[in-house]
């Protein structure tokens, strides 16, 4: 706990000392976001500014940590309103925005504030940003996702500081929301350490696994799994183990054993715990298998300051940067989560090895003065944002998808070719067109263009661009040419494309499917579709040799692996998307993108492997491909 005297790491300005630090909930740290808010108030306090914890949402709860920080500090003050002087300006931080009534409420106060002119400097902090947690597995339907996010993106604009846990979640809110770099901060979570020698090691530690949630549905989910696809596996070879599950409201969880299998008598609901962090410091293992949410970056970085190494699911580490190691077991597989926990049970120095690389990783979380600094610098950021009337702008609903009637100050050109993403540009882009208003027309089939559009798709890329005399922005989808080969062979055993049934005389009265079945083996049908791809191939060399500077070459295979959304930001941006728009375009990207777990499958998609194409090309296909296409890769900037 801080001192209660003044200290010398004074701020800015006068104004800048008074902080209104407002919360969904008072901010007890009971929970991840409520400890991140009330270490934040504790810093805030020992660099001398006078703050008052107010409260959005109104709840019997007690606050025995608030109450003892007033009492040490005369600079803190909480009370259950948000009852301040919105005249006498100062600082209005928002945080622990956990639900659509505290957004709504944290928004209503920003127009407040906005209201009286006084000159105020916002802060909100959206770490964990709730629109992603409404997304996942479990969320409200989209009409509850298009509020949150309008309620998201009208604090984000209206704020001069957007602060973010870790550069990860800071760099997903810019692509998300399109919020301005340079307002953005990142403040990383303070973790408080046990104290001096209550870190026991391996054999002062329960042989045991425990799993810290809550009754959050996603941790509800969490347990669940745990207690039903991982505990047996791991009982079945360590019967001597047992699980704790420990957290707030876990002692109202039931678990009803479905089946007389006897692991389920080493399973114990521990409940609510005096200690966080001290209760994890007594296990040998920390188990995480979140299937959904935004991650659990607190406990966590919890299990680290106690040195408990974890095994944990993928989307357990959302929102972090972390990657596997020692510490940190990563796998999507029951079965691989459960060996290595039994590892960590039963191997001293296998446990030894990733207990002390846990206590190195949580070294940066354990410095308060650090955290206190990277709080200081938002304090001393400037006045960024445009005034904050574009609030409420934001927070109306948009019209109903394909009724709003929008355009492009520029017209967009998107052009592919033959297997290089034409169907996952046309969904992108047609998808976009219907949820902003956008005219859009595809012309591959030689559709004139007469009239205003904002959207043409050439799916051969042949439009005479030049002859439409408007401006135009565009985006240009190339492939490597050995996996236009290969994709569009296998593709043509078996689509069912009308034209691949129709006789063909050069065929001798084959289809093209019945042609390419014909064939012997692999390696003729792709020296086949070598000649049939030829089109395709050498379209691709000719639009990128004209250079056009309106125009950006993307290459499918970053768009394929693109999970981080980085390359698809790149290209909206270029083509002047910003705002709501970009918001939207990288939504629908995602949408329809191979990476996102819940993408169909579909005939177009042979392999999700990029680079396919090595398993089938030995040296003479090769170098037959280098005989009829030269130098075609390299001119298109493969290798």
């Amino acid at each position: 706990m801080i001192s209660p005297q003044a200290t010398s790491l004074s701020v800015a300005s006068a104004a800048r000392s008074k902080v209104v630090f407002v919360t969904g909930l008072a901010a007890e740290p009971t929970t991840g976001s409520r400890t991140r808010a009330f270490h934040t108030i504790r810093a805030l306090c020992d660099l001398g500014c006078r703050v008052h914890n107010a409260y959005l949402i109104q709840k019997a709860m007690a606050t025995p940590q608030l109450d003892a920080l007033a009492r040490l500090s005369g600079r803190f003050t909480h009370s259950s309103t948000v009852e301040v002087n919105f005249n006498d300006p100062g600082v209005i931080w928002l945080s622990d925005l956990w639900s659509v009534k505290a957004l709504e409420a944290g928004l209503d106060c920003v127009e407040r504030l906005t209201a009286s002119g006084a000159g105020w400097h916002v802060v909100v902090d959206l770490s964990d940003v709730l629109f992603d947690d409404a997304k996942s597995k479990g969320g409200p339907d989209e009409n509850g996702h298009e509020e949150i996010r309008t309620l998201e993106s009208g604090l984000l604009r209206a704020a001069d500081v957007c602060v973010w846990v870790s550069e990860k979640e800071k760099n997903r809110a810019i692509e998300l929301y399109g919020v301005d770099p340079e307002k953005t901060r990142v403040i990383a979570s303070f973790h408080e350490s046990p104290q001096v020698g209550t870190i026991a090691q391996f054999g002062a530690r329960r042989a045991a696994v425990c799993m810290a949630g809550s009754t959050h549905p996603h941790n509800k989910r969490a347990i669940d799994i745990g207690v039903t696809r991982l505990w047996p596996k791991i009982f079945a070879c360590t019967p001597t183990a047992e699980l704790h599950v420990f957290g707030s409201g876990t002692d109202q969880i039931i678990i009803q054993p479905p089946s007389p299998d006897p692991c389920w008598s080493g399973i114990r609901v521990v409940g609510e715990v005096e200690s966080f962090i001290g209760s994890l410091s007594e296990y040998r293992v920390h188990m995480v298998p979140t299937v959904s949410g935004v991650g659990v970056k607190t406990k966590v970085f919890d299990s680290f300051v106690a040195g408990t190494p974890i095994v944990a699911t993928p989307a357990a580490l959302e929102g972090t940067e972390l990657e596997p190691c020692d510490a940190v077991f990563v796998s999507a597989s029951a079965s691989a989560l459960a060996r290595r926990t039994r590892e960590l049970l039963t191997d001293q120095s296998a446990w030894t090895r990733a207990h002390v690389q846990a206590l190195e990783l949580s070294t940066p979380y354990r410095d308060f003065r650090r955290f206190r600094d990277t709080v200081r610098a938002v304090l001393l950021a400037p006045n960024q944002a445009v005034r904050h009337a574009s609030a409420r702008e934001h927070r109306e609903p948009r019209a109903t998808p394909g009724r709003q009637k929008t355009s492009l100050a520029t017209t967009i050109f998107v052009g592919t070719h033959h297997k290089t993403g034409t169907v996952l540009a046309k969904g992108i882009f047609e998808g976009l067109a219907d949820k902003r208003g956008l005219r859009f027309l595809n012309v591959s089939r030689g559709t004139p263009v007469v009239g205003r559009w904002d959207i043409l798709f050439d799916a051969h890329s042949r439009l005479d661009v030049c002859s439409l005399g408007v401006p135009l922005l565009g985006v240009h989808l190339i492939r490597d040419p050995r996996m236009v080969v290969v994709s569009a062979a296998l593709y043509h055993m078996h689509a069912s494309e009308k034209w691949l049934q129709q006789p063909r005389p050069e065929f001798g009265g084959l289809t093209y499917q019945q042609k390419i079945r014909s064939l012997g083996s692999d390696r003729e049908r792709f020296l086949f579709e070598m000649d049939c791809s030829a089109l395709a191939i050498n379209g691709m060399v000719q639009w990128v040799a004209k250079s056009y500077p309106w125009c950006m070459n993307v290459k499918l295979e970053d768009l394929m692996t693109d999970d981080g959304m980085k390359a698809y930001t790149k290209m909206f941006r270029h083509l002047g998307l910003e705002g709501d728009m970009l918001t939207d375009a990288l939504e629908v990207a995602y949408t329809k993108s191979v990476f996102n777990p819940s993408h169909p499958d579909s005939p177009h998609i042979r392999s999700r492997k990029v680079e396919a194409w090595q398993s089938y090309f030995d040296e003479p296909l090769h170098a037959a491909f280098r005989e009829k296409f030269g130098d075609a890769c390299e001119r298109l900037g493969y290798t």
